[in-house]
Formats: C-alpha cells, structure tokens, sequence
C-alpha cells in the first residue's frame, strides 16, 4: 500500500486570486478583516488610493489600508495571518471565515504587500514586507520586523497602546479604477454599519456617508422583528415603496427593484425577488426592502456576493418575506383617487373639440371599418397588462392630439400656448 499527502502549490493560490471581479470588490475583502476583529468598539478606516505613486522595478500606483480602534495585531496575529486556510478562530458574528479572503484580495491588486501593526493594549509595533507576493510562486520564509519608536506620520497622533493595522499595496496590477466608483460601492457595502455609527470610513480624506432613501410615505412599510426562521438563522427585515425618481444621481441603476441583504452588517446581495416579478411590471418596480441575516446556520459565498438560493435555509426566508412583498405591492396598486384635469383645476371647460374627439375615438371599440382594427390592438394590449380598455384608448387619444398640437405649433407658433392639453 502506498499513501501520498495532499499538497497545494503556491502557483494554485495565485489562480484562486483571480476570482475577484473588480480592484473595488479585492479592496472590500481587505476591509472584512479589521471589521471582523473590531469587537464592541467604534472603528476608523482611512482609503488612500495614489495611482501616480512611483514604485522602483514595479508598475506605479500604491493603495494603503489603514484601521485604528480595533483589535489590531501583534506578532503572533501577524504570524497567523499569513498562515492559510488557518488562524484565529472565526466567530458567528463575523464576516469572514475561510482565512484566505484578505490575502488573495493583495494578490489580486499589486505586486508588493506591507504591514504594520501593533496590538490593543501593547506597545510594540511591527512590519511585514513582501516585495513579490503578487508574483512569487513558491513559498518563502517571512521576516517580521519589530520597528523602532517614535514613529512619525500618522500613527504618532495615536495613544501608544491602540491598536492598528495598515496594509500598503504598491505596483497596482488592475489598472485605473474611478475612484468615484470605489466611494459608491464602499458606501453600498458597509451602508448598514456607517448608519449604526459603528464603523468610519474615509476615502482619500473625505468621510462616506450612508445613503438616504427616499422611502414613499403612502405605503406602509412592512417589517419582520429579529426572527430565528431556523436554528441558528436569525432574520430581521423591512419591506416598503421608494419614490425612485428622488434617488441621488446615478444610484437609480444601483437600487435595484427587490431586497438587497447583508450578513453581519455587510452586502451581500440586491435586487432579490423570491420569485416575484418586479422590473416589469410599473408601480411594483418601487418595491424596495433591507434584510439582515445573522447567525452561524446560514452564511454567504467565499467571495460575499450571493446565497446558496436552493438551500433549506433560503426556502425559510423565502416564507417570510414574500408575503411582506406581496402586501406592498397591493398597496400600490391601489387606486389613488381622481385626479383633475388641468382644464377643471383652471375653472373652465375642456375644448369641446377634444370631447368630440374624446367621444368618437372611445366609439371605435363599437364601430367597423379602420378604427376598429385599432381598437382591436388596443384592446389586445389592455388584456396583456390587465389594463382597462378604454384607459388605453384615451392614451391614444392624447397621443394623437398632442401630435396635432405639435403640428400646429409647427404651422403657427405665435399661438403655440392658446389651448389646453387634455389631461
């Protein structure tokens, strides 16, 4: 009988690294690893990113990653953070678990890594440099550095015994990225625990602020108070209506129809339907909803950016939160009254021109000849959106006279603003 011993190259971690998508996404695995270890304390983390920074025999560009407030590390976490696969024990609140995340993110986006970090409560302060981890194929003996104090820069405002960590990537592989993009996507990311007032983040000096949306107050908002749905599985969640024509611009194409989800305080997921069709189908498309998912029973994929959607677990959360969709998009569908024409809200009778036209088009849908083909098609498109025939002939109907108008206006335009446009 003969054994062999599993083994991994170096070579093969290089390959995982490239799973990422986007510089934004490798960046906010960096961001998970102090988020994780900041236990019940307030955490700051300062974003510099310097595409113009010169790095001797390597590509120009450098990103550093800095956290303060935290747990930070001493040599020993050092030592462990390299380890992979392996270190300090995850907990059920955390957003990592596989201990490969922040690693494979620095392969990801430069050639050479450094970090310096020092402990909560110690005082010693200590630096690692790799000048080829985002090349290097083979693994090395790493050399850890205990740096001599007073530092300058900006650790030296800290007290001597907070905890920090920064990580400095230089020789950026991925090229320009917008840093305007990065700002979107950080706050979209961390928008649960920037509202908590749990965590501070800056972008090359200027602090990211969580979004206000523009939630409708005519519909009533529907929320699920912190529910275990299984064992181990715990959900809150709130479902309402958005005015989405109020969204800041160019977050209409980001808040997607649907529930965005996070796990532990961090998207995962937006745009989430549980089965129900809510980007074609007019008012529903304002449906909008938050779910958070706490708890060991039920956790994201390595990269954090969806669920295993055939799981028991999702078909649970699925039970819960459809019907709080269902219950909102009946009450926007529920008519909102009459509203009045201009001409009425003017004091003065609408052309009788146009209640002509108004009478003999709605004719058409009990009439021969041309006309009735039109009502036809009318009718056949009122049937496919469950709409009412006649709204769709007095669509038509404005249709045809504001071409009229516009033909008119072509022909005469001094009297361009005489008549009223039927309502």
């Amino acid at each position: 009988m003969t054994a062999a011993r599993e083994q991994i190259s170096r070579k093969a971690l290089l390959a995982f690294a490239t799973n990422y998508n986007s510089a934004p996404e490798a960046i906010m695995e960096l961001v998970d690893n102090p988020i994780d270890y900041r236990g019940d304390r307030h955490l700051n983390i300062d974003i510099d990113v310097d595409f113009n920074a010169r790095n001797p025999g390597m590509q120009a560009g450098r990103i550093s990653i800095r956290d303060w407030g935290g747990q930070g590390m001493d040599l020993d976490d050092l030592q462990n953070w390299l380890r992979w696969g392996d270190g300090e024990g995850h907990s059920e609140a955390d957003i990592g678990q596989f201990h490969v995340g922040g690693k494979l993110a620095a392969i990801y986006l430069a050639e050479k890594l450094q970090v310096t970090c020092r402990r909560d409560g110690d005082t010693r302060i200590w630096h690692f440099t790799d000048e080829h981890w985002g090349s290097r194929a083979a693994f090395i003996d790493n050399v850890f550095i205990e740096l001599e104090q007073p530092l300058t820069g900006w650790v030296s405002d800290l007290d001597s015994d907070v905890g920090f960590v920064q990580v400095t990537l230089s020789g950026i592989k991925h090229g320009h990225f917008e840093p305007d993009e990065l700002r979107i996507d950080l706050t979209d990311a961390y928008e649960t625990l920037l509202e908590s007032g749990d965590l501070s983040i800056r972008l090359d000096g200027e602090p990211l602020n969580p979004y206000i949306l523009p939630w409708m107050s005519g519909v009533e908002m529907r929320r699920l108070e912190r529910v275990e749905v299984m064992d181990g599985m715990f959900v809150e969640a709130r479902v309402g209506a958005l005015n989405r024509r109020d969204l800041r611009s160019g977050m209409s194409a980001r808040v997607q129809p649907g529930l965005r989800t996070d796990f532990n305080g961090r998207k995962i997921s937006d745009g989430e339907t549980f089965g129900i069709n809510l980007h074609g189908r007019g008012r529903s498309q304002r449906v909008y909803g938050e779910i958070s998912i706490t708890g060991p029973r039920f956790r994201p994929n390595q990269n954090k950016t969806g669920w295993d959607l055939h799981s028991a677990e999702w078909m649970a959360l699925r039970r819960h939160v459809e019907p709080m969709i269902r219950q909102v998009i009946r009450d926007l569908e529920k008519p909102s009254g009459h509203s009045t024409s201009t001409a009425s809200q003017r004091g003065g009778p609408a052309p009788s021109r146009k209640r002509h036209a108004l009478s003999f088009n709605l004719s058409w849908l009990n009439d021969d000849g041309p006309e009735a083909e039109e009502a036809r098609r009318v009718n056949q498109a009122a049937w496919a959106s469950r709409m009412q025939p006649k709204e769709w002939a007095r669509y038509l109907i404005r249709r045809e006279l504001a071409r009229e108008e516009d033909s008119r206006h072509s022909r005469d335009p001094e009297n361009s603003d005489n008549e009223d446009i039927v309502q």
